[in-house]
């Protein structure tokens, strides 16, 4: 788990610093501000770092190796013991591995999926909500799943979050014979999510046909 976390974390600062050596982010407001959201994302490696800032000599950090080492000298080893005697051992890590992917399923229903509160009183409205919670599990667990073989630093959440800024504006002009045209129009995706469509093999859909309002007669006074 360390590991993973001294990962992510080392991985998202070269990345910074790429971007600043580049060009693409050059004020030291909005650098330091992402900075801060690196050391955020990855909090469990922060106490790791002697020293991450910015300044006149770009992006400089510096590890804890005295503390790294220390720390794998004591690292150890989790025990299982269960009071079920006569299971296969590859079994009851299973089953004890099925019961954080259900602590998970429940942080997921209530914090991103936002299913609570539940208001309903009628046992048919309280089955069809249980019902739409249960999909929307399902199309998070598939998400999920396709960012694993193909984005494994996203989350569903991220990348929900993302798309979610990808919409559709209606641009509208009064006609000289009367009337009314609507041009809908799906907006250019941002960096981001423009990388995210082809990794999850999405299209976006084409542009929607021109919507025309028919001429409009003037009421009699």
């Amino acid at each position: 788990m360390r590991r993973r976390q001294l990962r992510g974390l080392s991985r998202d600062l070269r990345a910074l610093r790429q971007g600043i050596r580049s060009g693409r982010v050059r004020k030291a407001a909005i650098i330091r501000r992402r900075l801060g959201r690196v050391q955020e994302r990855w909090v469990g490696a922060g106490k790791y770092l002697r020293r991450a800032e910015y300044g006149s000599a770009g992006l400089q950090w510096t590890w804890d190796k005295r503390l790294l080492r220390r720390m794998r000298r004591i690292d150890g080893a989790d025990l299982l013991r269960p009071n079920l005697d006569g299971l296969d051992p590859e079994l009851l890590w299973r089953q004890s591995i099925q019961l954080t992917e259900v602590e998970e399923a429940l942080r997921v229903l209530k914090s991103e999926l936002a299913i609570r509160p539940i208001w309903q009183r009628l046992d048919r409205r309280v089955e069809a909500h249980r019902r739409v919670a249960f999909l929307g599990y399902c199309l998070w667990v598939c998400l999920k799943q396709r960012l694993r073989g193909t984005a494994r630093s996203l989350t569903p959440a991220r990348a929900i979050a993302s798309l979610s800024k990808i919409a559709l504006v209606e641009v509208g002009f009064d006609l000289r014979q009367g009337g009314r045209i609507c041009l809908p129009r799906i907006a250019e995706p941002e960096t981001e999510p423009a990388a995210i469509l082809p990794r999850l093999g999405w299209e976006l859909p084409q542009q929607p046909p021109p919507k025309i309002s028919p001429r409009t007669v003037p009421e009699r006074q």
